[in-house]
């Protein structure tokens, strides 16, 4: 994996990055936001000299669909140039916004373009967790114009949530994630940061908790013959739940979260030893506590006797090498509670995910996976203690 160096933090004292945020990069064709038939040789051109390529001549492209994404577009380009380059490059992704009405407006309702375009211009030179290099990010306001172009990591493909991986890459995808966490650990500049957050918390969560309720219904009727009884009364639990825990308390351990890590938004490179893992898909980028991300991960993506085998030692291993980072002040009993508590949050994800975007025949089967997991996963940990 792919890794950049940084000079290590203060251990555990929390730290705002000298003069804030960096600023959005400055870029010529660029303050325009194509959509994906718009896209032009010449806009190509511009984007490519913006970013480093200052000679270079798109002279023609094609593009084909690539990706499974949810509230994106993905498409391969690959380009033609007037003059060759070898360091031009041959192929790029661009990210664009779904083609369905109902997804477009639940990404722009929860931010989702506005929080990727911002990892990308704002956040990714400042962490260690391997991305493509991005050529090219753009939105407007929140959307649902907005534009990615980025590296074309090749000949990595997209992980399969469905399939699972084996307990050994599990570790290491899991590890992955120190790269993002501790380099924002205690991070107060991303705590405030606008692109981050909502204007009122308190309302966002009330109103979360609202629509979990009102699709409940719909979401245990579809998947009625899938779940076992006490999955189903899981769900209804959480409904429930005057708090609505989704999320473990943060206190002190704060830090920039994927919140959406799974194999799904991972490219893996199996032709290296070990295989070199990509992430991607920054759209639920927010702040939170960081064994979210973690529960999140294991308990969605492996199979429940692998993950009942291998989890404890896994979080450990984890929790080792973030202390090892620099972020002190998270204990193991806090870890270990914050990860039992944080695999509730699988439980609202595949709701929303199941009743807000457009229905495919592999997502069908995704969320039916997702749903026994991480209800599984649960019960597993006993966090139904959480939601009373």
């Amino acid at each position: 994996m792919r890794r950049r160096h940084h000079a290590r933090r203060h251990p555990g004292r929390a730290h705002t990055r000298r003069g804030g945020l960096p600023p959005e990069p400055a870029v010529s064709a660029a303050d325009s936001i194509p959509t994906l038939e718009e896209v032009t040789a010449g806009w190509l051109s511009e984007v490519l000299r913006a970013a480093g390529h200052p000679d270079a001549e798109v002279a023609g492209f094609r593009h084909v669909p690539v990706g499974t994404g949810q509230f994106g577009n993905c498409v391969r380009f690959t380009l033609s140039y007037a003059r060759p380059q070898p360091e031009y490059p041959a192929t790029i992704v661009g990210k664009f916004p779904s083609t369905d009405e109902m997804t477009r407006t639940m990404a722009v309702a929860v931010r989702a373009y506005s929080r990727e375009v911002g990892f990308y211009n704002r956040l990714r030179s400042e962490v260690q967790i391997a991305t493509p290099h991005c050529y090219y990010a753009a939105v407007r306001d929140h959307g649902p114009e907005f534009v990615i172009l980025m590296e074309d990591m090749h000949p990595a493909k997209q992980g399969d949530q469905i399939a699972g991986c084996d307990p050994s890459l599990a570790r290491q995808i899991t590890l992955a994630l120190v790269g993002l966490h501790g380099p924002t650990w205690r991070d107060t500049s991303l705590a405030g940061a606008e692109w981050l957050s909502f204007d009122d918390p308190v309302e966002l969560h009330n109103a979360i908790h609202a629509f979990f309720r009102s699709v409940l219904p719909e979401f245990l009727d579809r998947h009625r013959d899938e779940l076992a009884t006490e999955q189903k009364d899981l769900f209804q639990r959480l409904a429930d739940s005057p708090e609505f825990p989704i999320s473990p308390p943060v206190g002190e351990a704060f830090c920039a979260i994927h919140q959406d890590y799974r194999l799904d938004n991972l490219l893996l490179d199996t032709t290296r030893t070990p295989a070199a893992v990509t992430v991607v898909d920054w759209q639920s980028l927010t702040v939170g506590h960081p064994l979210s991300d973690v529960s999140y991960f294991l308990g969605g993506n492996l199979r429940v006797d692998q993950r009942r085998s291998v989890e404890e030692r896994i979080v450990r291993d984890y929790h080792d090498a973030l202390l090892d980072f620099g972020a002190a002040g998270l204990g193991w009993a806090e870890c270990w509670e914050a990860y039992r508590r944080a695999s509730i949050f699988g439980l609202a994800t595949v709701v929303f995910a199941s009743m807000g975007v457009e229905r495919t025949e592999r997502g069908d089967e995704l969320i039916a996976t997702m749903a026994r997991r991480h209800t599984t996963h649960a019960l597993d940990l006993g966090a139904e203690e959480f939601l009373d």
